[in-house]
């Protein structure tokens, strides 16, 4: 099992640069958290299967659902983060509620 290396480190919610290409890994770990008061969490991503991901999350306080989610695009050492949404109730924003802390190349 590999170690895995470090592509990004550090606390975005904007496009970021990678330190090395995706092109070199099978799969991505990507660690975030959608909103601040939400636990962070982590997804793997194959890069056989697309160099996209959409990365989402869902709670309610009992009478409102909230959404948040956002959509990653790598491309070579760049990654561009679009469709930052919040869906509160029924009330779609565009506002940017997530945050990617650390990103794993394997």
């Amino acid at each position: 099992m590999s170690l895995g290396t470090i592509l990004f480190d550090g606390s975005t919610s904007s496009n970021f640069t990678l330190t090395d290409s995706v092109e070199n890994y099978e799969y991505l770990e990507i660690y975030y958290r959608c909103h601040n008061w939400i636990d962070p969490k982590s997804t793997k991503m194959s890069l056989k299967a697309g160099k996209r991901c959409h990365l989402s999350d869902v709670h309610t306080d009992g009478n409102t659902v909230y959404i948040y989610e956002m959509k990653l695009s790598f491309s070579g050492k760049s990654c561009t983060v679009t469709g930052c949404t919040k869906v509160v109730g029924s009330t779609y924003l565009t506002s940017v509620e997530g945050t990617i802390y650390r990103v794993v190349g394997y």
